[in-house]
């Protein structure tokens, strides 16, 4: 049941079809893998989908918090905008980007990257119905949210595996260094490429990218540069890892 402030939102009427929408969603996800692969398996793909999904969360929240709040999408933006973790600048008080994860299999890592493309690039975004800004009074309120920059992740069943006991509140360990590493990496060399292939559009875009359309990708490229930025300097203090400039 969605909180009252969501349902003001987004209206009654549109709170209700969004809410039915996910449910109908689901049930045709489960009765799809029921048909060709059985009840275990559909537990199997769902659970593993589920853990992606919380140790993406878990390791952004235990190396990034300092800076910006860690988020779960809710269920209506995870199927219907294909968003899974969106994260919050403390600073600023708005959401900087979103993050679709995805494990190991390498035909949907391409296919994810080539939605990664074509939202940013193509779509001017990903939009959030049910996100949440800072108002002038300092307070987190819901609010959605366009033309933000969508990324990926990937993670492997073994990455997986040896993340299962990440603990919020103990130190990180040696592992969850090499694998926070690594995210951040991914992190910034998506920022970066995104800025570029925005540049190259707009260099030679012509008419089609007048007015809205540019003011649109220009954003993105900005919430882009900014979080690229942030992440170099969290790479800094963390580890030492970037030079001026890009990892």
């Amino acid at each position: 049941m969605l909180d009252p402030a969501f349902r003001e939102l987004r209206g009654p009427w549109q709170s209700d079809r969004d809410e039915r929408g996910v449910q109908e969603k689901e049930r045709l996800f489960k009765t799809s893998l029921l048909q060709v692969n059985g009840s275990d398996v559909e537990k199997r793909l769902r659970n593993e989908g589920e853990q992606f999904e919380l140790i993406t969360a878990l390791i952004l929240e235990k190396f990034l918090s300092r800076r910006f709040v860690v988020l779960r999408s809710s269920p209506h933006d995870d199927i219907q905008n294909g968003v899974d973790t969106v994260l919050l600048d403390k600073e600023t008080g708005k959401i900087v980007c979103a993050f679709d994860e995805v494990g190991d299999d390498k035909a949907l890592l391409d296919e994810k990257e080539a939605r990664s493309a074509r939202t940013n690039l193509i779509k001017g975004g990903i939009s959030l119905d049910y996100g949440f800004r800072k108002d002038k009074n300092g307070k987190f309120v819901p609010a959605s949210v366009e033309n933000l920059p969508l990324f990926h992740l990937a993670i492997s069943s073994k990455d997986l595996r040896e993340m299962e006991g990440c603990d919020l509140n103990a130190d990180p360990t040696h592992r969850e260094k090499i694998f926070f590493r690594d995210f951040l990496k991914i992190m910034m060399g998506q920022a970066a490429a995104l800025q570029d292939a925005i540049l190259e559009q707009m260099k030679g875009g012509g008419a089609a990218l007048r007015g809205e359309r540019s003011l649109v990708l220009w954003e993105i490229k900005e919430r882009a540069e900014n979080f690229e930025k942030t992440l170099e300097e969290v790479g800094d203090k963390e580890f030492g890892l970037s030079e001026p400039g890009r990892i």
